[in-house]
């Protein structure tokens, strides 16, 4: 393939980048850049007309759109500092609830001043929370919340919201189930 029918695939399938990008952006964080998505597609595009072998007789649309998901879904691994192990564990973040560690650190040695508060940071704590929720009711969100955000146990989970230990047992394992099929 030349390299002037490349550039007209690139230009014809621009389109098709974009709608990959908005509809993969639907799932994620607010943090998360659509115009990111589109550039890091648009890659995957590019790569995708290097690649594509027209004698397999597959249409480059099809092939084109699973090379762009891929590329977007490496970058969004790539950003994400989270190891892949304790997601599909179903572990919550340990930033979620918790301050980061220079922080924490600065408190202890008091180095930090109380009365300034960094509103992004409990923007972003607060969207990952409704993020990793998303899909629960409003028990389940708060046996999240009470047991990974407050540190609260089974039990106390249970005894505040009147349910027995074992049914938050199973709501929060439902939860990292759920967790990990993202």
């Amino acid at each position: 393939m030349t390299i002037a029918e490349r550039n007209h695939l690139v230009v014809a399938h621009l389109p098709e980048v974009r709608k990959i990008a908005y509809w993969m952006r639907r799932k994620l964080p607010k943090g998360v850049d659509v115009e990111d998505l589109v550039q890091v597609g648009t890659i995957g595009l590019m790569r995708a007309t290097e690649r594509f072998d027209p004698a397999k007789k597959t249409k480059f649309s099809t092939y084109s759109a699973r090379r762009v998901i891929g590329a977007i879904l490496d970058y969004l691994r790539d950003i994400n500092w989270q190891p892949r192990l304790s997601k599909r564990r179903g572990e919550v973040p340990p930033c979620v609830g918790r301050l980061p560690f220079f922080v924490a650190k600065g408190e202890e040695l008091d180095l930090v001043d109380e009365s300034v508060n960094d509103p992004s940071f409990e923007i972003e704590q607060q969207d990952e929370l409704d993020w990793m929720t998303r899909s629960l009711d409003s028990a389940g969100k708060q046996m999240v919340i009470r047991h990974f955000v407050d540190g609260l146990t089974m039990k106390e989970v249970g005894r505040e919201l009147d349910y027995s230990e074992s049914r938050v047992s199973q709501r929060l394992a439902e939860f990292r189930e759920t967790s990990i099929a993202r």
